[in-house]
Parts: C-alpha cells; sequence; structure tokens
C-alpha cells in the first residue's frame, strides 16, 4: 500500500506526489474495499470513523514516522561541524532507547483517539499524553548528547557535561568484537546481531567506548578511516580476536552479498607493533 512509503516524504516535490497518490487512488480503493468488506450501508452509516482510520494510517502513521527520522537528522546534520571522523548521537544509550520507546508509544495511543473509541478511556489518555509532554522534553534536554571521534581525538558531551581526550593524551585503542542480545517481545523471537565497538583507551586508564559499529561498508570504512588515523599518530591499535560463538554470528553478517570481505579483513587485521 502507498501508505507505507515513509523515507522519501520529506524529499522536495515528493509530498505533493505522496498526497495526489493518495487522493486519486488510494482513497478510492480504500473505501471500494471496506465497502465490499463490510457492505456499504455499513461504510454509509460510519463514513467518518472509516475516514479518521484512513487518515491515520495514510497520512498521521507515515507523517509522524518520517518526521521522526528527519529530526534524528536534523539534530546530526546541527552537531557535524565537518572533520569528524565518526559521530554517534545520544552519548547516553538509555535516553535514546526511552525516547524511542515514548515515540512508539505515542503513535500507537493516538489510534484509538482517533477512531473515537479511546477519548474516555484512561489507558488510552494516560500513555498518550505522558508521551506527548515527556517526549520534546527528553528530545530538548538530549539534543548535543553526542560521542565524537575528530582528527584533535575523542570526546563524550552528556546533560551539558563534556569529556575529552586529545590523541597525545591516548595511550591505545581496541577494537572489540561482541554479541547484542534482543530479548525478544511476545510476537518477536529472541535474537543476537554481531557488532563491534572501537574503545579510545587514556593514558590516565579512563576508556571512551563507541558500540555501535555493524559489519556494513559504511560502518566498516568509517572504522578504517579511524584506524588510518590512529596508527598516523603513532598510537597503537589493537584488535581483540573473536570468540568462536563471536565468530559465528560474525559469519552470519559478512555473508551478505553487499559486505566488502576486503574491508573487514583490513579492519580486523592486528596492525604490527
Amino acid at each position: 500500500m502507498a501508505f507505507i512509503m515513509i523515507d522519501p516524504l520529506f524529499e522536495e516535490g515528493e509530498i505533493l506526489f505522496y498526497l495526489f497518490i493518495q487522493l486519486t487512488f488510494v482513497i478510492p480503493v480504500w473505501f471500494l474495499g471496506t465497502g465490499v468488506r463490510n457492505g456499504f450501508h455499513n461504510l454509509k452509516q460510519r463514513l467518518w470513523y472509516h475516514t479518521r482510520i484512513f487518515f491515520y494510517l495514510a497520512l498521521f502513521l507515515p507523517f509522524s514516522i518520517g518526521g521522526f527520522m528527519w529530526l534524528f537528522d536534523l539534530q546530526e546534520n546541527t552537531l557535524n561541524r565537518g572533520d569528524e571522523l565518526y559521530m554517534m548521537l545520544y552519548a547516553n544509550d538509555s535516553f535514546m532507547w526511552l525516547i524511542v520507546i515514548l515515540f512508539i508509544v505515542f503513535i500507537i495511543s493516538v489510534a484509538p483517539l482517533m477512531s473515537g473509541e479511546g477519548i474516555k478511556q484512561k489507558r488510552v489518555l494516560i500513555p498518550f499524553f505522558t508521551s506527548l509532554l515527556m517526549l520534546p522534553l527528553l528530545i530538548f534536554i538530549s539534543w548535543d548528547h553526542v560521542r565524537v571521534i575528530d582528527h584533535d581525538g575523542v570526546s563524550i558531551v552528556s546533560f551539558a557535561e563534556r569529556q575529552e581526550a586529545t590523541w597525545q593524551e591516548v595511550d591505545h585503542v581496541v577494537v572489540e568484537p561482541f554479541i547484542r542480545r534482543n530479548p525478544g517481545t511476545t510476537n518477536v523471537p529472541p535474537s543476537r546481531t554481531a557488532l563491534f565497538a572501537i574503545h579510545v583507551v587514556e593514558q590516565s586508564g579512563d576508556v571512551y567506548t563507541f558500540d555501535n559499529f555493524g559489519f556494513n561498508n559504511d560502518k566498516m570504512s568509517q572504522a578504517l578511516e579511524v584506524r588510518s588515523h590512529v596508527v598516523g599518530k603513532g598510537i597503537p591499535f589493537f584488535v581483540q580476536q573473536p570468540t568462536e560463538d563471536q565468530w559465528s554470528f560474525m559469519i552470519i553478517e559478512l555473508e551478505n552479498e553487499d559486505v566488502d570481505e576486503r574491508k573487514f579483513q583490513q579492519l580486523f587485521t592486528p596492525d604490527p607493533q
């Protein structure tokens, strides 16, 4: 269905095209199908109800998700100075997940409100107003939370507190593969994904961790750029070899035909010291 189109909604000119498709094709098909399924007499009696359901699916849902994704892009573009080797939004992971969960609660709680069936139900109103109030507040206070690796060193900003180290203060850098476990839900089984982290260790022993690197070309290219810069500074760069369990999940990622295995070999070949 056309209402699944989300990513390009904020490109110039494509919003109008999307709306044109909705008006000329999707709306007639939606109401024709609803009439055939439920009866046209029922459709006529509950026309406003079906209109609101359509509005939620075809307009509110995709534009809300598109807007949420656009907000992340805006945040990244605002914080990006142009000289970063790697930048990771939300230095505090729990804040990022809390924002995502609140957004999901918001769009789910809007559905019964738009249908008119949840207006007087506390179990709908409480999560709706909680997410509506908390979501913009959390986005505002965490707007500048970021982890950065750049040409001068590394820095982590969280709750207006900035931790940073220049490359002259760095003792060594370690690449560490690990497995991220997803506990799953009622309808989604548990899963495990192979990732790798870059740990920048100061001479004082403080560690700056960047732990959302996946085994795809973009992430590995960024990691190789970091490695090249670190080695160029004369800083020891260590590679922690994966365990058998980690390697079994890494192979799954590397079997993707789009993954350039040469990048993997370059990244995980230990640097001769």
